[in-house]
């Protein structure tokens, strides 16, 4: 993925990660029930859910001109120096840099994730999440029973987490 992410990128996330998804859905696997019953599917949730929320925030309330691309910046972390204890414009800055870094990272690490989901994993994700579509109508656009759509889940919340926590260090 290049470091320039544009306000259609944005929009079109959920699209393109299923498009992603499907390049690669031959070499992936539901991770096995064992290797999910090491997370609390719950807590999964809820964390994930935290990020979804996050980008969503950026996505409608952080101004991207349609015009203009956003370009990650090369370096790891921004340190700001100032004399004084608290400066507004410097905070500022250091608040828009961030989200420029974080939505650039949120992006790319979410198709690091669709390249390791099956097409049943990226649709259960993109739906719940993006869709606001119940378990229910899930399972039946996918055509399978709830119990099966809840292994589905299970592995596509484990897979985003483990991408996620990648994140943050």
């Amino acid at each position: 993925m290049n470091n320039i992410i544009t306000f259609d990128m944005i929009l079109e996330l959920p699209k393109d990660l299923l498009k992603h998804t499907e390049k690669y859905n031959e070499f992936s696997e539901i991770l096995s029930k064992s290797k999910c019953s090491k997370y609390d599917c719950k807590q999964l949730r809820e964390n994930v859910e935290a990020y979804i929320e996050h980008y969503k925030d950026v996505k409608y309330f952080h101004k991207f001109p349609m015009d203009i691309v956003i370009s990650s910046p090369k370096f790891e972390s921004v340190h700001f120096n100032s004399t004084k204890t608290s400066d507004p414009v410097s905070s500022i800055i250091k608040r828009k840099v961030d989200e420029e870094i974080w939505i650039s990272m949120f992006y790319n690490y979410m198709f690091i994730v669709a390249s390791k989901w099956t097409l049943q994993e990226a649709t259960y994700f993109v739906d719940a999440f993006f869709g606001n579509k119940s378990e229910e109508m899930i399972a039946e656009k996918l055509g399978i029973c709830k119990n099966t759509l809840l292994n589905i889940k299970k592995s596509s919340l484990v897979k985003v987490w483990l991408e996620l926590q990648n994140m943050e260090n």
